[in-house]
């Protein structure tokens, strides 16, 4: 069960970035990309929410999908002003859907703890630099 549930896992976030990066290749408005990438977060986070109990998708699991898929979204428009590639643009959403998936995915099993927090939060700004200095200012 915990190997299918972290195979679930990172399938999901790989399946993310690509569809992140088919999304922004479209070239959408902000607020297109905004509503598309949301909604197909939502879906995608709400999966891997009702992997970790398998029962029947519960308000507690939709409310945390949508707070979730809303949060990516809203990346999704902050990241349409960033002068970057689609492969960064791709990289660095689903590395934010990593990052809020996984914390709250350990809180809900129950093995959310300062080490878990830290590995994210380095994640995170590694992501983050790696981006700034690929990213092209000069237009």
């Amino acid at each position: 069960y915990r190997a299918a549930s972290a195979s679930s896992f990172l399938f999901t976030i790989i399946t993310a970035f690509f569809l992140y990066n088919v999304i922004f290749a479209f070239n959408l408005p902000f607020y297109l990309n905004g509503v598309v990438v949301f909604s197909l977060s939502f879906l995608l986070i709400l999966q891997v929410l009702w992997s970790i109990k398998m029962e029947n998708v519960t308000g507690q699991m939709v409310t945390y999908s949508f707070i979730l898929g809303l949060l990516v979204g809203e990346g999704a428009v902050a990241l349409s002003f960033w002068p970057v590639a689609p492969t960064i643009w791709s990289l660095s959403l689903s590395t934010y859907m990593y990052i809020l998936l996984g914390v709250v995915n350990d809180f809900l099993r129950e093995r959310l703890n300062k080490k878990n927090i830290k590995e994210y939060i380095f994640v995170g700004i590694f992501i983050l630099t790696f981006s700034f200095l690929v990213t092209s200012w000069s237009g």
